[in-house]
């Protein structure tokens, strides 16, 4: 057989690398090479300085709330955004307040923090409004703050019984756990109008709790009942309280299922007449059901606790991921914190004996489909609980009475440790931050098929605990949808190979796609396309490379 001379060989393999070359470069030689590239959200040059609150250390009515929230919002419109959702029974306003970086429109992944479902529980307000200076006082000096609000829409709403609120504010009444609206307990055609008094004028409206002796030294829970002078006389104290329905007892999914609630209307966890029977719950369903939190707050005091759903047994709904949330809990939450709690899916029926019928989470977990609605119980003073107290006031062979002095800092601390009870748990309100479903996507090595992209995408949930709960979706800025994938779990990645038909994007009118879902919101990304794209220097050196092989091989082959 006649060998090729160097020359010959040197053009035969030019032309066959240039035949072959296309095969393994197809992006790189002769082809259009599609660019999906992501729009991010740029952060806001700060030009404010740190906003103080009007009311440091004060406890608040709705006038002094409203001015707090005009007050952030004022300082920095560009992160605050307000609005009035709705009104309560006596025609208050209904605040929620959005913190979120409006530079960037497109939709972020949401997250939620309501507080003062009840009355009494007055300090989970101030608590709202901690957090909120210490948002917009923390983006762009603290990085992690920055990147949450940049990607995240939050959301809180001060108070949702703000006429409970004004009514303390202005009585001193600290009892008063439900809603305003007027309701004749007694039947005589009266209103509100023989609630309980501090009769014996010691400055307290004492409770009197009632309990039975068991045979075995045990004590049974009976009743309660409270001091009070007969108001509209008819020889009876107490028979028509201020107070018509818990609002935490008035959210549909299981709703008037005892014992954790009543359709007793003088029992403080009275369910109301029907679901949503109140406006205020009104108002708070309508808001939630435009948006999907994967992690929400509801703000409450009385002890100190992180709830969570729980099936008919007393058992978590969500055994894995809030086993996970109550670890963290214990470590981020302050030494002692949960002592109150009992925490354990085994412990917390102790606790929580069922599902908390008509309760802000029920409806959050069944309704809506938050994974995590968390009742965090902010206070509880233990020291309340004291003998001077909380003491024995009579008792027979048969029954106890306790007296309970201690309801004024049993659901609220004095004034001048409201600041301490906030700095003390801020990283709860980091970690619900960070726990917010958030993702981010990658696209590597996109071809073009005819008119249908092919592209591997990889998704991360960014959040340590919950998971996306939906499917990642690409669709059109207008909503269509084009590919679907699967949801991904928490601090995990998936790859998946798509397709998206460019006749679907030149006929949207741009070439822009967003990438996410409801709870995670979403990400953009610009398609782009490059025609004809030239070999680059590496795959130059690449043929020289191999060229020279093959005449080196050639030129020894020759010499045998």
């Amino acid at each position: 057989m006649k060998l090729l001379s160097v020359k010959n060989l040197l053009l035969t393999s030019g032309i066959l690398i240039s035949l072959f070359l296309p095969a393994f470069f197809p992006n790189q030689v002769g082809a259009v090479m599609p660019i999906l590239t992501e729009i991010e959200t740029t952060s806001i040059n700060r030009t404010w300085d740190d906003v103080a609150l009007l009311y440091p250390n004060q406890f608040l009515n709705t006038s002094m709330v409203a001015e707090e929230v005009e007050n952030a919002h004022s300082a920095v419109p560009q992160l605050v955004d307000v609005a009035v959702i709705g009104q309560s029974y006596e025609k208050r306003d209904i605040l929620s307040i959005r913190i979120i970086n409006e530079a960037s429109s497109r939709q972020k992944a949401k997250t939620l923090v309501v507080a003062h479902h009840h009355g009494r529980e007055k300090v989970t307000v101030n608590q709202a409004l901690y957090f909120i200076q210490w948002l917009v006082n923390s983006y762009g000096t603290d990085p992690q703050i920055t990147e949450y609000i940049d990607t995240e829409e939050i959301y809180v709403i001060p108070t949702l019984n703000p006429d409970a609120l004004d009514y303390i504010y202005n009585t001193s009444n600290h009892w008063l756990r439900k809603n305003l609206r007027p309701y004749d307990d007694d039947g005589d055609g009266l209103f509100d109008e023989d609630t309980y008094d501090d009769a014996n004028g010691d400055g307290y409206v004492t409770q009197f709790e009632v309990w039975k002796k068991e045979s075995n030294n045990e004590l049974t829970f009976l009743y309660a009942y409270y001091e009070g002078v007969d108001d509209d006389n008819d020889g009876r104290i107490n028979e028509d309280w201020v107070g018509h329905t818990d609002l935490n007892r008035n959210y549909d999914t299981n709703w008037g299922i005892e014992p954790t609630a009543s359709l007793d209307s003088t029992s403080q966890a009275f369910a109301g007449t029907a679901p949503f029977s109140e406006p205020e719950t009104q108002v708070f369903r309508d808001f939630a059901q435009q948006h999907r939190f994967g992690v929400a707050y509801s703000l409450h005091t009385g002890i100190n606790a992180t709830f969570f759903v729980t099936d008919t047994a007393g058992n978590w709904i969500e055994p894995s991921l809030y086993t996970q949330m109550w670890d963290d809990y214990r470590v981020i939450l302050p030494e002692g914190f949960n002592d109150y709690a009992g925490y354990s899916v085994k412990r917390i029926s102790k606790v929580w004996p069922a599902i908390l019928s008509g309760g802000w989470d029920e409806y959050m977990y069944h309704e809506l489909g938050c994974i995590a609605p968390v009742t965090f119980e902010v206070y509880h003073n233990a020291t309340a609980e004291s003998s001077e107290l909380y003491y024995i006031y009579t008792e027979n062979s048969t029954h106890r009475i306790m007296a309970f002095n201690g309801i004024y800092e049993y659901f609220s601390p004095d004034a001048k440790h409201i600041e301490n009870l906030w700095l003390e748990l801020v990283p709860a309100y980091k970690y619900l931050l960070e726990q917010t479903p958030r993702v981010s996507v990658a696209f590597h090595d996109a071809t073009l098929q005819g008119k249908i992209i092919s592209a591997t995408m990889v998704t991360r949930s960014l959040s340590p605990r919950i998971k996306t709960i939906d499917a990642i979706t690409i669709r059109l800025t207008d909503g269509t949808m084009l590919e679907s994938t699967s949801s991904v779990d928490a601090s995990s990645t998936t790859v998946s190979r798509v397709g998206l038909d460019i006749a679907s994007l030149e006929q949207n009118g741009n070439l822009t796609i967003k990438v996410g879902n409801e709870f995670t919101g979403y990400l953009w990304f610009l398609v782009t396309f490059i025609e004809g794209t030239p070999i680059s220097p590496f795959l130059i050196i690449i043929t020289i490379s191999i060229a020279a092989i093959v005449v080196v091989i050639a030129y020894l082959l020759r010499r045998r």
